[in-house]
């Protein structure tokens, strides 16, 4: 079984912030930011932070799920999130 969530969504469900996209996206004609989009960009990576706090302790004190499971998923926050703050 496989589930996904969109980043949007699952912002606006743990953080219960509405993200916008007129920002996410720049034109490859034009490689200059505007200054809403380093803001949005900035925000962004504020609230992947977040996200990786609010689940990763969610997961290490769940009851329902065994150890082993627990290990896997906090692993996989980990190298997501390493992934995305190390962006050279």
């Amino acid at each position: 079984m496989s589930f996904s969530v969109g980043y949007k969504t699952l912002v606006k469900h743990i953080l219960d912030v509405e993200l916008g996209k007129s920002q996410q996206r720049t034109s490859s004609r034009n490689d200059k930011l505007t200054r809403n989009q380093y803001i949005y960009a900035a925000m962004d990576g504020i609230y992947v932070h977040d996200l990786y706090l609010l689940l990763e302790e969610e997961i290490r004190h769940s009851s329902s799920l065994n150890q082993s499971f627990k290990s896997q998923m906090i692993a996989m926050c980990n190298r997501q999130y390493e992934r995305v703050t190390n962006l050279n």
